[in-house]
């Protein structure tokens, strides 16, 4: 399945099987920042480290299912007013009707005293207590859940086994822990393992029945609650429209208060199909059915969900998902606009110029906030470009520094200071950069959409074929330097037939030499080698210019092969970079 998206969405899809029908779960995942206005959403690939390390071992940030209601979570600690260590705070959490609050002890323990008395001790300061189930009531006996503390369910335990242990750190206000045997319902605002009950009961029955027309689906009776992975009591009962008011309080070590509004955008899926019986395009309903909130980062992430049938269990039917998003109070854009978008991403010719042209899948921006964006982007550029002569200064001042400070220097820094590639005569190795690149790109920029490559492209192509007639020219001088040294050496050497008659005629001349230049002459054969080495020495002279021509000309081949491959060597960095 190929995937077209924004930078600024992620996305997460599943298909599975249910009651006979193959379905695709179709998740898009928006993150923005907590307390501002969200204007588009931030780049993902930046954010899952932020979230991440606030959610405990093992557990999914998501399912990547249907839900049987809208929720939300928070993960993260609490952070005691000003810095100053307290024994216990609270802490809320409000997403429009929705009020959540906790009682937040320190450290504290359970014990029987003499008599078999039952005490709770004093709780210890603290600065930051984390918001997880570990610290909620729970212990390795409970079945609700098995990462908490405080829970012990020996009645007995004043007489036998242990008469120790913690107590959560985290409680409802209505109904404080009173006794390790009790069984308190755990209080956290994250998320909860699917083995745990009450909501691993909610699974649905896999019996023989199942095994027969069900597997490997779910269960025909299963509850999509399943996959809801907060308390109930931060359940809505309608899915998140957008705009709604959210509220976190003691949850940041700097801001008692964070507060703000949910994004109020519209998120599209459009299904490219291969299945026969179907439209080959069709549109999925997204509605946000998740919110996750990490005020320690000051992160907020909404996933946008839809469920649409398919004909294979892997959806191998669908050919391609497009995600994008606009604001509600623009008008949707048309399947038509969605198309356009996907053949121009998928096209081999123009998607290079669109990997960065994220117009055509984000909001429309005000004038207001282009108008900021390129202000700022502008101020970046000159930035950019001070340095750039900056360094070019130091370079130029390394490069004058005298031999023996620079032979001080260890051998990787000498030949970075003043080394430029060059051809194998010399020649400095041409430098291809579109006038569209020499502006830095910030990532604020991509997101922002219009990063149109499609110019640059166009201009790099142009300055390879300048660069390829060029070579080619030389190629075709060289090669008419080397045919005009062969026509020479073919006009001035004899023909066959000539050369023969000489061969003769001085063969004959050489047994009739006079005794005085050949005393030995009768005792001795003439020596016909040496003298077909002195007929053909001005042979072997034209042969010798002409293999120099031919090793001028393999030169030239070599220095236009390494340009050539110099000049792929930036197209494959540009297409990384992209």
């Amino acid at each position: 399945m190929n995937i077209v998206k924004p930078l600024s969405l992620a996305s997460l899809h599943k298909p599975f099987s249910w009651r006979g029908q193959h379905y695709l779960s179709i998740g898009a995942l928006g993150f923005f920042e907590l307390g501002t206005d969200t204007a588009l959403f931030l780049p993902e690939n930046l954010q899952w480290q932020k979230a991440l390390r606030h959610l405990a071992p093992e557990q999914p940030l998501d399912m990547a299912m249907p839900k049987g209601s809208a929720e939300f979570l928070v993960a993260g600690s609490a952070h005691a007013p000003g810095g100053k260590p307290v024994t216990r705070m609270r802490v809320s959490a409000a997403v429009g009707e929705l009020t959540k609050t906790l009682t937040v002890y320190g450290d504290r323990q359970w014990y029987y005293g003499l008599l078999g008395a039952f005490h709770i001790s004093e709780a210890k300061p603290f600065e930051q207590m984390a918001l997880g189930y570990g610290n909620a009531f729970g212990g390795d006996a409970s079945d609700s859940n098995p990462l908490g503390k405080g829970y012990y369910p020996n009645r007995f335990a004043c007489l036998l086994g242990r008469n120790r242990g913690d107590m959560p750190n985290l409680e409802y206000p209505h109904s404080p822990v009173k006794s390790h045997t009790a069984r308190a319902e755990p209080a956290s605002f994250g998320a909860t393992d699917v083995r745990w009950r009450p909501r691993c009961e909610l699974a649905g029955t896999y019996d023989e029945q199942w095994l027969e027309h069900g597997f490997p689906g779910l269960a025909d009776d299963v509850d999509m609650a399943l996959f809801n992975q907060a308390a109930p009591d931060q359940w809505s009962n309608e899915a998140w429209r957008g705009g709604e008011p959210y509220r976190l309080e003691g949850m940041h070590p700097g801001k008692p208060r964070i507060e703000g509004q949910v994004p109020a955008f519209r998120v599209r899926a459009l299904l490219d199909r291969s299945a026969p019986d179907r439209a080959r395009y069709e549109f999925v309903d997204l509605s946000a059915d998740t919110l996750w909130f990490f005020p320690g980062e000051e992160l907020g992430l909404v996933i946008y969900r839809g469920v649409v049938p398919v004909a294979d269990s892997d959806a191998l039917d669908v050919k391609t998902l497009l995600l994008a998003y606009e604001h509600q109070r623009q008008c949707p854009r048309s399947e038509e606009h969605y198309r356009r978008a996907m053949h121009r991403r998928l096209d081999r010719k123009t998607g290079p110029g669109e990997v960065l042209n994220e117009a055509a899948l984000i909001p429309e921006l005000s004038e207001e906030a282009r108008a900021a964006r390129k202000q700022k982007r502008k101020a970046q550029s000159d930035l950019y470009r001070r340095r750039s002569e900056l360094f070019a200064e130091e370079l130029e001042a390394a490069a004058a520094l005298p031999d023996a400070f620079l032979q001080a220097l260890p051998e990787s820094s000498q030949e970075a200071i003043g080394s430029e590639p060059l051809l194998p005569n010399g020649e400095k190795l041409p430098v291809l950069v579109p006038e569209a690149l020499t502006e830095q790109l910030s990532l604020e920029d991509i997101v922002a959409g219009g990063t149109d490559l499609g110019d640059a492209l166009q201009e790099l192509d142009a300055q390879l074929d300048k660069l390829k007639k060029t070579k080619e020219k030389e190629l075709a001088e060289e090669q008419r330097r080397l045919q005009a040294l062969m026509d020479d050496l073919h006009s001035e050497a004899p023909s066959p037939g000539e050369e023969d008659s000489q061969l003769q005629e001085s063969i004959k001349r050489a047994s009739h030499l006079p005794a005085d230049l050949h005393p030995n002459a009768g005792a001795q054969e003439p020596n016909i080698a040496e003298l077909l080495d002195f007929l053909s020495q001005q042979t072997r002279e034209q042969a010798a210019d002409a293999e120099t021509a031919l090793a001028d000309l393999a030169s030239m081949q070599r220095q236009a092969r390494a340009a050539q491959t110099e000049v792929d060597t930036q197209r494959q960095a540009l297409s990384r970079s992209q």
